[in-house]
C-alpha cells in the first residue's frame, strides 16, 4: 500500500506533509544547497535549485540525513545515495511519464513523485531516511540531473544549432 504526499506552502516555507513528516522546507535557504528539518533531525543536501554542474553530480555531491554523512552521485541513469565507505543506501531513478521512483540498494520502489505536480506516494515500509531523501530530491531539483541534456544526432534542435 501507499500513502500520497505533497509539498504545501506554508508561513516559513514550504513543507512535505505525508509520511515520517511534516518535512520544513525553509524559504530562507540558499540556491545552491538545500536543508530541510524532520521529525528526525535535519537533512541537508550541498545542492540547489539554482545548481547545476553535471561534473560535481557525476564526482559526487556531499548530503546528511540526521548523523549520517552522505553521497549524492549521479551515475548513468540514476542518482545514488551512497554512505562514506561507498555502500548504497538508496537510488533515484526517472521512469514512466517522467515520474522519479526512489528504490532501495536492491530495487525496491518506496516512493515515486512527479517534479511537475510536487506529489506523490509513499509505500508502507518506507523509512525516515528514504523520505528525507525523497524530499531533498524535490526540494533541491536534483532530479533534474536524471534528465538527458544532449540533443539526439538528428533531433530538431541538432539541426538548427548546425545550420547558421
Amino acid at each position: 500500500m501507499s500513502t500520497p504526499f505533497s509539498i504545501e506552502p506554508g508561513a516559513g516555507g514550504p513543507a512535505y506533509q505525508g509520511p515520517h513528516g511534516p518535512v520544513a522546507i525553509p524559504a530562507d535557504g540558499s540556491p545552491t544547497a538545500t536543508r530541510l528539518s524532520t521529525p528526525a533531525g535535519e537533512a541537508a543536501l550541498e545542492w540547489g535549485m539554482l545548481s547545476d554542474d553535471r561534473a560535481a553530480m557525476e564526482r559526487g555531491v556531499p548530503a546528511r540525513i540526521g548523523t549520517r554523512d552522505l553521497v549524492l552521485r549521479r551515475d548513468g541513469k540514476a542518482l545514488r545515495l551512497a554512505d562514506a565507505a561507498g555502500g548504497e543506501v538508496a537510488a533515484a531513478t526517472r521512469g514512466k511519464r517522467g515520474r522519479v521512483t526512489v528504490e532501495r540498494p536492491d530495487g525496491t520502489p518506496v516512493a515515486s513523485f512527479s517534479p511537475s505536480s510536487l506529489s506523490g506516494e509513499v509505500q508502507d515500509g518506507a523509512s525516515a531516511e528514504e523520505v528525507a531523501f525523497l524530499v531533498l530530491l524535490v526540494a533541491s531539483n536534483a532530479a533534474s540531473q536524471l534528465e538527458k541534456r544532449l540533443p539526439l544526432p538528428f533531433s530538431p534542435f541538432s539541426i538548427m544549432a548546425a545550420i547558421p
